[in-house]
């Protein structure tokens, strides 16, 4: 059946409506960069991806900051890296766009909490961010790590308007690489 979603005509066109399973897919054309790299996996819960804008395709500033090296992500998500223990620091800064503080009103919503993993072993947390915070900064040691994630949960109340963004992520590559 080729029901519209959003009316109760059926559309030779339409996509057929898909059953929201909460699951985290992902897409071959999801790529993400963190130069020099390209992401090898991007998987999330809703939306799509973004290079430079938030998740639906807006600029994004957060605690009155505005971002242009941004990967704009949705939680549940997650973002595959592989270093191959070629790197020897990552930076970045982590939080929820400050228009989402505007659209929430009095909704929940908003509220993400980051995670950095490096080889499977959670290297860093964020603890909840909620929407109108500033930025939380981070820079870690991933001399050796050979996998780099980065992820995005819904801290525990759902993933209502839980856009987040990494800011102006970096590697710094190792003088010498790990064996």
């Amino acid at each position: 059946d080729l029901s519209c979603a959003e009316c109760s005509s059926v559309d030779p066109i339409a996509r057929p409506i898909e059953k929201d399973t909460g699951a985290i897919t992902s897409k071959r054309e999801w790529r993400l960069h963190i130069d020099p790299l390209t992401s090898r996996r991007v998987a999330q819960q809703w939306g799509e991806p973004s290079e430079g804008l938030s998740v639906t395709g807006e600029k994004v500033a957060v605690g009155g900051i505005r971002y242009r090296n941004v990967l704009g992500v949705h939680a549940q998500s997650e973002v595959l890296f592989v270093l191959n223990r070629e790197f020897a620091t990552f930076s970045t800064q982590v939080g929820v766009p400050d228009y989402i503080r505007r659209s929430a009103g009095d909704k929940p919503g908003g509220t993400v909490e980051f995670s950095i993993l490096g080889d499977g072993k959670q290297l860093w947390n964020s603890g909840v961010i909620r929407a109108g915070e500033p930025a939380r900064a981070i820079k870690l040691d991933v001399s050796g790590v050979k996998d780099l994630t980065l992820s995005v949960t819904d801290a525990g109340d759902g993933n209502n308007l839980d856009h987040a963004c990494w800011l102006d992520p970096e590697l710094t590559r190792a003088a010498t690489p790990k064996p």
